[in-house]
């Protein structure tokens, strides 16, 4: 069995990250081709996206790794306000969660969202919050596991 652990991500292992998150695009896509579709640029995009969450202290970006040391696992977090009329304005948002689809079911999906709540806590964050995709049972059975319930539902009109 691998060990895994969880360390800050850094820049100079962005095309770990880059290439992980495309898979998992992928694996998105293929749960709904219609609303997963994305630009050839992605990685590119994504990659710019990364190095704005990499510099900016109300992010926490996170590498899984083995023991010997290959990306496998990628968490993006942000501290997030609600509008002013709510009394708890503060909370945390998991942007995005991925494991390796060999990684999984290992506890490193876990050990990523220990390290997150532990932050968000830390930052002062009262919940946590996290949007996944209606058609991804695994990931419904994931974080259901984890203690995360339904507060509410997206709805999508499909206008062409």
């Amino acid at each position: 069995m691998t060990d895994y652990r969880v360390r800050p991500a850094v820049w100079e292992e962005s095309e770990d990250l880059i290439a992980l998150w495309l898979l998992n695009g992928e694996y998105h896509r293929r749960l709904d081709e219609q609303y997963y579709r994305f630009r050839r640029t992605a990685g590119i995009e994504f990659g710019h996206y990364l190095l704005r969450a990499l510099n900016d202290p109300n992010w926490r970006v996170l590498s899984g790794v083995t023991d010997d040391d290959e990306v496998v696992g990628l968490a993006l977090a942000t501290l997030q306000r609600r509008p002013p009329v709510m009394l708890e304005e503060g909370y945390g948002f998991v942007d995005t969660l991925i494991v390796h689809e060999d990684h999984r079911r290992q506890g490193l999906g876990r050990m990523l969202v220990q390290d997150l709540v532990a932050w968000f806590r830390e930052k002062g964050a009262r919940t946590v919050e996290l949007s996944m995709a209606a058609k991804n049972p695994a990931g419904e059975k994931f974080w259901s596991a984890l203690g995360f319930e339904t507060l509410l539902v997206r709805k999508v009109l499909r206008l062409g």
